[in-house]
């Protein structure tokens, strides 16, 4: 049996729009201007892949507003300033707030109105669907709609009103030099990783596998598959200090981004990651161990 969902993008927070579009194409990513979100708090950029999945590059349209953000995530009054209004406003706005780094991430639905009711049934309760948009630096209005579990360990979902191709980069935009076609795997932290187990069963329909695809030193994982993706839930040992550390400041969120890159000597594994301390890193080797 398999879910009715599938990965649909990382979000990763960063201070600066244009510096970070910069970096990411020194790291041989092909960067494609998302535009501006409703409202106007937040603009974006993307990187889209082969296999439909893609990461977003998030960040507040001024940095007066990513002060007033981290201030209201700091006094825990987040609830009161407008835009956060919505459960899902409130998330991705707290997501900024909390730094730069891989904070959230969306599964797609192909439609919210018939995936809703069997995952609350299971006992997942969730908000929505919401609707969102933003305006692309082209001027084309894109348009979709989310849904917000209650558990933070759990992403969001994600469905388009207007065609998912206006939303996804497409032709050039997804060559990249570093060879990256897509993602392979999304690793969560979670600090209780029966419960959370519990809650990815509901949301996605489907059990688990054992052992993990993808294991980490110094962890207990579990792993649910979403067609080419695996997403391992990982709780950390007491002795793993590193992600007990990335556990510290929240209680659950992604770890890293897998990436699949070919190349003409095969294909590879990279890990995309955005360690305390260290910022965002690619590597072709296990960032945990």
């Amino acid at each position: 049996m398999s879910s009715t969902l599938i990965f649909d993008h990382a979000i990763l927070v960063v201070n600066n729009l244009p510096v970070a579009m910069r970096q990411f194409t020194q790291l041989g990513f092909t960067v494609t201007p998302g535009g501006v979100h409703v409202g106007g708090l937040t603009h974006n950029a993307l990187i889209a892949f082969t296999d439909g999945g893609y990461l977003e590059l998030l960040a507040t349209s001024r940095r007066s507003t990513t002060t007033l953000l981290k201030v209201l995530h700091f006094t825990r009054v987040m609830r009161l300033y407008a835009p956060a209004r919505f459960p899902i406003g409130k998330r991705l706005l707290t997501d900024i707030a909390s730094g730069v780094g891989l904070r959230d991430f969306a599964l797609l639905s192909s439609n919210l109105d018939e995936d809703l009711p069997p995952i609350r049934q299971r006992g997942l309760a969730l908000d929505g669907p919401q609707p969102g948009g933003r305006q692309r630096p082209d001027g084309q209005q894109v348009s979709w709609r989310t849904a917000l579990p209650a558990t933070i360990d759990l992403p969001f979902l994600i469905d388009d009103v207007t065609p998912r191709l206006l939303r996804f980069p497409t032709g050039s935009a997804q060559q990249h030099a570093n060879q990256v076609s897509g993602v392979t795997g999304v690793i969560v932290a979670v600090t209780d990783i029966e419960k959370s187990a519990e809650h990815y069963v509901a949301l996605l329909g489907i059990d688990p596998q054992e052992p993990s695809q993808f294991p980490l030193p110094g962890t207990r994982s579990i792993d649910f598959a979403l067609g080419s993706t695996i997403l391992t839930l990982v709780e950390p040992a007491r002795g793993n200090a590193t992600l007990r550390k990335s556990l510290a400041t929240r209680s659950a969120g992604p770890l890293a981004i897998w990436l699949q890159a070919t190349s003409p000597e095969g294909s590879t594994q990279i890990a995309l990651t955005c360690l305390p301390g260290r910022g965002i890193t690619l590597s072709r080797s296990n960032p945990y161990s």
